[in-house]
């Protein structure tokens, strides 16, 4: 549907107003369209499909449900798996191909086949799937609280164990709210929104400049907040992310830091353009890059802070419980102690490459016995 408004431009509602007009009455049946936007993903959106199938709902009356799959693959990779699945999958389950490049094209393609009056779209990413109840709690949620948007926590599933310091860092988790809570504008990996809000919003509604950068959702709902939508936590609503062992790394948090902090910039010029916008986002990026930074260096185990044990057998002036460190006078003063050097001190979880524990503290004591010698 072409409204013929420019992308960007927003209609102005009383917050909820519209929404509220467009909802059903009491006790009727709702119609949920789930899109899935995909690229080149076939096993977790194989994934993604059987959870969806392992959907339950005690509440009555239940909800229509369809399933949207648009893949923005040239390979069509999404595609072979809908023809595979289709023929047992409890709801109907419809697919095509956006063969313009970027996710903003392609949720905008599920968006106009998933859009009817009264209905509800709800939008999860492939490399995520759903608990048995995500649908039913997000209904749940979207009702109770007369909300026009639903979004739910996304919590992160490791392929491999992360180090502990990420852990405790929490750089891969999102904030999680009480349900019924009142947001922003969040991400649509896990969230519900009534067809009026399309309304709201001028095609196309996430925006294609965004398409390969991502933050177009968060420009969509931004868009949408201004046009009166409400917006409210599902905590009971979970899904869970795939992380890849290429995403567990420190450079990839960075990229990652750094791309979101670009996104909120060009979404804030969109919205609020300006000079006064311009300064404001300049301070801001300031006090995040400094909070991250800082939450990356008290989580982070620095091997310049960190205590360094003496080699078996090493008989220049310290014993195999001394402990040598790597900081200031001190390291200078043990440096001088120990003329073995650095090498033979290493710390306790640095491993030669391709040797097991046992064979590298050998092969380090081995250095330290041949330099002292």
């Amino acid at each position: 549907m072409n409204t013929g408004r420019t992308t960007g431009t927003v209609v102005k509602n009383p917050k909820g107003q519209a929404a509220r007009a467009n909802r059903p009455p009491d006790g009727a049946v709702r119609s949920v369209a789930v899109c899935i936007p995909t690229y080149r993903r076939p096993a977790s959106l194989d994934r993604l499909l059987q959870a969806i199938a392992q959907q339950r709902f005690e509440s009555a009356p239940h909800p229509r449900v369809r399933v949207i799959v648009i893949d923005n693959s040239p390979d069509g990779e999404g595609v072979r798996v809908c023809e595979d699945v289709s023929p047992t999958f409890p709801f109907p389950l419809s697919w095509a191909t956006e063969p313009e490049p970027g996710v903003s094209e392609t949720r905008n393609r599920a968006v106009r086949s998933a859009r009817e009056p009264q209905g509800l779209v709800a939008f999860i990413d492939d490399d995520s799937y759903p608990c048995e109840t995500w649908l039913e709690q997000m209904l749940a949620v979207e009702g109770a609280h007369d909300a026009d948007v639903v979004s739910g926590p996304v919590e992160p599933e490791f392929e491999t164990t992360p180090p502990a310091w990420m852990v405790r860092g929490g750089f891969y988790s999102r904030p999680r709210m009480a349900t019924g809570t009142e947001t922003g504008p969040l991400r649509a990996g896990n969230i519900l929104i009534r067809d009026s809000v399309f309304d709201s919003v001028a095609e196309p509604w996430f925006d294609p400049r965004m398409g390969l950068t991502g933050g177009e959702d968060f420009l969509f709902l931004s868009r949408a907040e201004a046009g009166g939508a409400t917006m409210v936590w599902a905590d009971e609503a979970v899904v869970f992310e795939s992380v890849p062992s290429a995403r567990v790394s420190v450079g990839w948090l960075l990229r990652r830091w750094y791309r979101l902090g670009t996104n909120a910039s060009i979404c804030e010029r969109e919205l609020r353009p300006g000079i006064s916008t311009m300064l404001i986002r300049l301070v801001k990026l300031g006090v995040r890059m400094f909070a991250s930074a800082l939450a990356l260096l008290v989580t982070w185990p620095s091997r310049i802070m960190r205590t360094r044990r003496c080699p078996p057998g090493c008989s220049r002036g310290c014993s195999t419980s001394d402990t040598v460190s790597t900081t200031g006078s001190e390291r200078a003063e043990r440096r001088r102690r120990h003329p073995h050097g650095r090498s033979a001190h290493a710390p306790d979880d640095i491993l030669v490459p391709g040797r097991p524990a046992e064979a590298s503290h050998r092969r380090l004591t081995g250095l330290a016995q041949a330099r002292v010698g």
